[in-house]
C-alpha cells in the first residue's frame, strides 16, 4: 500500500463518523494537524486528472466534515466546480448531507436538485439519483429554508416534484401546514404527499385544497382525506347525466364510497362497468368491493368477450363468490379458453360454493387435471381443499399424460411431505419434476438437494435447483454443480449464483465479481444477497463499493439486505447511509430495521401461491423466473400443458420473468434468464 492511499485508507476509517457528530456551524472550530494536512491533499487530488483520486478525495473531505471541507465540497458542485463527473457529483451530495442545515450547503443542494434536466437524465441516469440524494438530504434536515425550497419544488412539474415528495414522505415535516402555504399553485404532487405521509395533521390541508383548489385538485384532495379514514368530503351521488358527462368525476366518488363502505358504492360502480371509458378502473373498484350486487354488471362485461379483461373480471367474481359469481366462472372453467383464469379465480374464492364448483370440475374428465392444480393451490392458500382431491391426484399420478403426472407430483408433495421425499426421487421425470417444485415447501428439500448434487443437465436438474432456498440443502450440493447450473444461464441460473456467492471464496470471487457488475440487475441483486452470508470479510468492502452507484432499486435493496446481514460493526455506516437517503423506500426501511438490530432472511415461505399460463405457439418448454418478496429469484417450470403453479411464497408483491428453456441436452445460449 502506498504511502498516500495509507494516508485515506486512515483518513475514511478514523473519521468516518466526524460528519455526523460535527458541531454547529456557529461553533468555534480549530483544525488539528490531520485536518490541515488531509484538506491540502484533498485539493491536490481533486486538481489532479484521475478520477479514483477524485473520489478518494470527496469522501476524505465528507470524512472530515470541518468548515473548509465543506467549503470545498460546495465549491466542487458550482457549474464549473471540479465535481464534474456524475459520480463525483453524488458523491459530494452525500458528504455534504449532515451539514444540510447550513445556508450555503442548503442552497448548494437545492441548486443540484433543481438544474438536473431532462436530458441530462437520459444521458446518464445517475443525475436521477444524485436529485433524489439531493432532495433526501434537505428534507432530512428539517431546515425551515429546505423545506421551503421543497415545498416550491412541489409546485414545479415532473420529476423535481416527484423527488421533492418522495423526499418529504421519507422524513415529514413538523409543520405540514408550511407545505400548503408556500408561494405558487397548490399542486397534485402536494396532495399525494399529504395522502402519503398517512397522518391526520394532515386533514386541515387537505380540507384547505378542497374548499379553494382547481377541479381536479378538490377530487384528488377528496379523495386523499377519504384514503385518509376522513369521509366528510363525500358529497352527494353524481347524476347519471353528470356521471357520463364527468368520468372522472364519478370515478373519484366511487373511490369515495367504495372506501367509506356507502351502500350507493355498488350502484355507481356498476353504471362505470356499463362505460367503456371507466370500466378499467372500475374493475378494480369492484375487486376492492366484494359486493354480490356488482355480478350483474361483471356478467355484462364478460359477455362482451373483450379477452383482454378476463382476468379482473374473474379476480372480481372470485371475490363475490356468490352462487351466481361462482356459477359463471364454473361455466368458463369448462370452457378451454378461459380455464386457466377461471381456476385461478376458484382456487383464491372464499366459501363453500366455490369449493363445490372445484369439486363438480374434479369429477369431470375433460376438466380434472385444471380443477386438481386449483384444488391444491386452495388448500395452500384457504386451508379449504376441494373433497376427494386427493384421490383425484393419486389416479392423475396413474395418468398415461405427462401433464396430468405433472399436477399429480406437485399436488401429491405439497399436501404429504412423507410422499414429496419419495416422489422427488421417482424414476418418472413428469412426477419428480412436480414434486421438486413443491419439495422446499413440504420438508423434502434435503431429498431434492441430493438428487441435484448428481442429476444431469436438463429440465429435472433445473426444478431441483429450487431446492436452494434452503440453507441446509444448499451446504449438500458441490459447488460444481453450482457453478455448471450458472453456465447454462438457464431459469436456474439466479438461484445457483446466490448459492455461490454465499460460500464465496478465493477461488469463485472472480466469477462473482464479474456478475457483480453483470448488465442484469437481476444477477448483480442475487450476488449481493449471497454475499451477506459470505465467511469472507472483505465480502462487506465489496457490497458497500456495489451500492455507492448502484441504480437500480431492487439492486440496492438486495445489496442493503446482504450488508444487513453482515456481522461486522462498521456495516453500519452504508446502513446509515441508506437509511437516510436512498430514494427507495422499502430499502430505507429495511436499512432502518438492520440498525435497530433485525437481520434479515432471504427466504422466508409462506401461504403465498402463484398461477400463470405461459403460452408459445412453437411449443417450447416454458418457463419462470419467479422474484419473491425479499429478493430471491426462483426457478418455476411450467406443466407440460403450459401451466405453471408454485405454492408456498413468502406474503407480498413478486415480479415474474418468463424464461426460455432448451430442448432436452441443449444449451439454452447467453441471456436466457
Amino acid at each position: 500500500m502506498s504511502i498516500r492511499r495509507a494516508w485515506w485508507w486512515l483518513l475514511a476509517t478514523s473519521l468516518a463518523g466526524s460528519a455526523q457528530a460535527a458541531p454547529p456551524p456557529t461553533a468555534p472550530v480549530t483544525e488539528s494537524l490531520l485536518d490541515r494536512t488531509g484538506i491540502s491533499l484533498a485539493e491536490r487530488e481533486l486538481r489532479g486528472t484521475d478520477p479514483a483520486a477524485h473520489e478518494r478525495a470527496i469522501l476524505g473531505l465528507g470524512a472530515l466534515g470541518t468548515p473548509r471541507a465543506i467549503e470545498l465540497l460546495v465549491k466542487g458542485l458550482e457549474p464549473n466546480g471540479l465535481a464534474q463527473s456524475a459520480r463525483e457529483r453524488l458523491l459530494s451530495v452525500r458528504a455534504l448531507a449532515p451539514a444540510a442545515r447550513e445556508a450555503r450547503v442548503r442552497d448548494c443542494l437545492l441548486r443540484v436538485m433543481t438544474s438536473i434536466s431532462a436530458g441530462a437524465e437520459r444521458a446518464d441516469p445517475l443525475q436521477a439519483l444524485i436529485r433524489d440524494t439531493a432532495a433526501l438530504a434537505l428534507s432530512a434536515s428539517g431546515e425551515d429554508g429546505a423545506l421551503a425550497g421543497l415545498a416550491r419544488a412541489l409546485r414545479q412539474p415532473g420529476r423535481v416534484a416527484q423527488a421533492a415528495r418522495n423526499a418529504l414522505v421519507a422524513h415529514p415535516p413538523a409543520d405540514l401546514a408550511r407545505l400548503v402555504r408556500a408561494h405558487g399553485t397548490p399542486s397534485l404532487e402536494l396532495v399525494r404527499l399529504l395522502e402519503e405521509l398517512d397522518d391526520e395533521r394532515a386533514y386541515e390541508p387537505l380540507r384547505a385544497l378542497l374548499e379553494r383548489g382547481g377541479a381536479e385538485l378538490r377530487a384528488e384532495a377528496g379523495k386523499a382525506l377519504t384514503r385518509l379514514g376522513n369521509f366528510d368530503s363525500i358529497g352527494p351521488l353524481p347524476s347519471p347525466a353528470r356521471a357520463a358527462a364527468d368520468p372522472a368525476l364519478s370515478l373519484s366518488a366511487a373511490e369515495l364510497l367504495v372506501r367509506a363502505n356507502d351502500p350507493d358504492a355498488a350502484s355507481l360502480v356498476a353504471r362505470l362497468l356499463g362505460a367503456p371509458e371507466t370500466r378499467e378502473r372500475a374493475l378494480a373498484l369492484a375487486h376492492k368491493l366484494a359486493d354480490p350486487a356488482l355480478d350483474p354488471a361483471l356478467l355484462s362485461v364478460l359477455s362482451e368477450g373483450d379477452s383482454s379483461l378476463l382476468a379482473p373480471v374473474f379476480a372480481a367474481l372470485s371475490q363475490s363468490a356468490s352462487a351466481e359469481a361462482c356459477e359463471a366462472l364454473e361455466r368458463a372453467a369448462s370452457s378451454k379458453a378461459t380455464a386457466p383464469l377461471a381456476l385461478q379465480a376458484l382456487s383464491r374464492a372464499p366459501g363453500e360454493r366455490a369449493r363445490a364448483a372445484l369439486e363438480r370440475l374434479l369429477s369431470k374428465p375433460e376438466s380434472r387435471r385444471g380443477a386438481a392444480r386449483a384444488g391444491v393451490l386452495r388448500g395452500a392458500w384457504l386451508d379449504d381443499p376441494p373433497h376427494g382431491l386427493d384421490a383425484e391426484l393419486e389416479a392423475l399420478a396413474r395418468s398415461k399424460l405427462g401433464a396430468d403426472r405433472a399436477v399429480a407430483g406437485f399436488g401429491l408433495a405439497l399436501r404429504d411431505p412423507g410422499r414429496a421425499r419419495e416422489l422427488v426421487t421417482s424414476s418418472d421425470p413428469e412426477l419428480a419434476e412436480g414434486a421438486a417444485r413443491a419439495a422446499p415447501f413440504a420438508g423434502a428439500a434435503l431429498a431434492a438437494a441430493d438428487r441435484l448434487a448428481r442429476e444431469p443437465s436438463g429440465r429435472l436438474r433445473t426444478q431441483l435447483a429450487l431446492s436452494l432456498v434452503d440453507a441446509r440443502a444448499r451446504a449438500r450440493v458441490p459447488t460444481s454443480v453450482l457453478i455448471a447450473l450458472i453456465e447454462e444461464q438457464g431459469p436456474a441460473t439466479p438461484i445457483a449464483l446466490f448459492a455461490l456467492a454465499e460460500r464465496d471464496s478465493e477461488e469463485t470471487r472472480a466469477r462473482l465479481l464479474e456478475q457483480l457488475s453483470s448488465p442484469d440487475p437481476l444477477l448483480r441483486a442475487q450476488v449481493a444477497l449471497g454475499l451477506g452470508d459470505s465467511d469472507d470479510a472483505t465480502a462487506l468492502g465489496l457490497l458497500e463499493s456495489a451500492y455507492r452507484f448502484e441504480l437500480e432499486p431492487e439492486v440496492r435493496h438486495a445489496l442493503v439486505h446482504g450488508l444487513a446481514r453482515r456481522r461486522q460493526p462498521v456495516r453500519r455506516r452504508a446502513l446509515a447511509l441508506a437509511a437516510r437517503l436512498d430514494p427507495d423506500r422499502a430499502t430505507r426501511s429495511l436499512a432502518a430495521l438492520a440498525l435497530a438490530g433485525v437481520r434479515p432472511a432471504a427466504f422466508v415461505p409462506g401461504t403465498g401461491i402463484f398461477t400463470a399460463t405461459l403460452e408459445r405457439s412453437d411449443g417450447a418448454p416454458r418457463g419462470a423466473v419467479v422474484t419473491a418478496p425479499g429478493g430471491l429469484a426462483l426457478p418455476v417450470l411450467a406443466d407440460p400443458d403450459g401451466e405453471l403453479a408454485l405454492a408456498g411464497l413468502p406474503n407480498g408483491p413478486i415480479d415474474v420473468r418468463v424464461a426460455l428453456l432448451p430442448a432436452e441436452g441443449k444449451s439454452p445460449g447467453r441471456g436466457t434468464p
